[in-house]
């Protein structure tokens, strides 16, 4: 019979959690405590960024994410990203779920979009940076990144189906 630590008992059970929790991200009830709830959303945007990030070929890119207070980001808004492209560095926020008015779930769909949508910015950036901006083509520009971000997640959570 083999001879096991004790503090292997004392750790088994949280990284039984961990692992449980990582890969069931939509099945797990809400935490109470909203720092719970921060650190439980910005684990699966981390996640979810990791994954979007290499489907969309950005793995080149050093991208940090950051949970953000609505009073960080501009009005009406659930994240952005500021980059540079010439050292390939990024940070995308996101919104944090204290200002979020979804339900759990709903909430978590809501974050990986924001982090797709904005991965599809920094995508466009080479092509967009150059052009003159106004208010009229960052409304055409925000539309046509909300649908292919909308597209894309719809392809995704289809397969899973």
């Amino acid at each position: 019979m083999a001879r096991f630590s004790p503090g292997l008992f004392r750790i088994l059970p949280v990284a039984l959690f961990i692992a449980f929790v990582s890969n069931n991200f939509a099945e797990t009830p809400p935490p109470e405590v909203p720092k719970e709830r921060t650190l439980l959303a910005e684990r699966y945007a981390a996640e979810r960024l990791a994954v979007w990030q290499k489907r969309l070929n950005l793995q080149d890119w050093n991208i940090a994410l950051v949970v953000s207070r609505a009073s960080e980001l501009k009005p009406k808004t659930l994240g952005n990203i500021h980059w540079d492209n010439e050292k390939k560095t990024a940070v995308l926020r996101v919104l944090d779920p204290a200002d979020y008015k979804l339900p759990f779930n709903e909430m978590l769909q809501d974050i990986e979009f924001t982090v797709v949508h904005e991965l599809i910015h920094l995508e466009l950036s080479p092509v967009l940076s150059p052009l003159q901006r106004n208010d009229a083509n960052r409304r055409e520009e925000e539309h046509a990144v909300n649908h292919m971000a909308d597209a894309l997640l719809k392809l995704d959570r289809d397969k899973d189906k």
